[in-house]
């Protein structure tokens, strides 16, 4: 079992991988091919300042077909995607979250296995809004519901069978009322300072929250938080990591993990990012 916390083994040693390279191969046939707008990053879990996960993203922003989907993920077919795929929104602008098609490939420490994944917009419901155990909690003390985002996303993910493993909903909250409660209710104040944030939820009560704060609000206040903290400890024993810039914290409730993004990027809008590119022809030199 490789050594996780070896980042620069764990790094080689991933990007090095069979099924990372096929899977990579996939996602840049499109990219050549279509030559437009595309995004690539990757994001890191730490609990008790060790990394646990390490994420890679790969977003287009612009239609991909059903059967591009398939290709890059290397399935034949799934209805529950399928059937969210006909109800996805079409929306490509680099400001807002969760915009075009975003696939995904996670290593855990636990299973030492891949998981694919493929993340997308599509119209959501108020019922499923107004069923979240949060916005319950809080129409009891401010009612009625004075906000509803019909932006949610979906994401399904794999495993190295090609087997349908998990699928959540992503709920997008900026609304500042409901934004003052969350932090209460998470004991996470800087949920109130994030112009928006990602809820991230499925059947089994599953809760994840990311932070989409601004940058100079993560750089001066956020890092000197007890969870910032330990992302800035963990950046602070990797220098390698200052090459790129942090975005989006994020936390998991129920089981004291924290996360983080990097991006070669100062800036989350810009249309093209192509972090992970940079590392692979960097990697070698480290």
């Amino acid at each position: 079992m490789i050594d996780m916390q070896n980042k620069i083994e764990w790094l080689k040693y991933l990007l090095n991988l069979d099924h990372f390279k096929e899977f990579y191969s996939r996602i840049d046939k499109i990219r050549i091919h279509r030559n437009k707008p595309y995004k690539s990053y990757f994001g890191i879990n730490l609990k008790d300042s060790n990394l646990t996960e390490i994420k890679f993203y790969f977003t287009f922003l612009y239609e991909i077909s059903l059967e591009e989907i398939n290709y890059i993920l290397g399935i034949e077919t799934s209805e529950l995607l399928i059937d969210s795929y006909q109800l996805r929104l079409n929306i490509f602008d680099p400001k807002i979250g969760g915009a075009g098609y975003t696939f995904s490939i996670k290593f855990n420490e636990q299973n030492t296995n891949f998981k694919t994944g493929i993340y997308f917009l599509k119209n959501g419901s108020l019922t499923d809004f107004l069923n979240l155990k949060e916005i319950k909690e809080y129409a009891k003390i401010d009612n009625p519901i004075p906000y509803f985002n019909n932006r949610k996303m979906m994401y399904f993910s794999f495993n190295t069978d090609k087997k349908m493993i998990e699928n959540r909903e992503l709920y997008y909250i900026s609304n500042n009322p409901i934004k003052k409660f969350l932090a209460t209710y998470y004991n996470e104040p800087f949920i109130e300072k994030a112009h928006e944030i990602e809820l991230c939820t499925n059947k089994f009560e599953y809760r994840k929250i990311n932070m989409l704060i601004n940058l100079p609000e993560f750089e001066l206040n956020y890092k000197l938080t007890k969870k910032g903290s330990e992302i800035q400890e963990f950046i602070s024993k990797n220098p390698w990591l200052n090459e790129f810039t942090a975005v989006c914290p994020g936390f998991y409730p129920k089981s004291n993990i924290n996360s983080i993004y990097f991006i070669n990027s100062k800036t989350i809008d810009t249309a093209s990012i192509e972090t992970i590119e940079n590392i692979i022809k960097k990697i070698q030199t480290y």
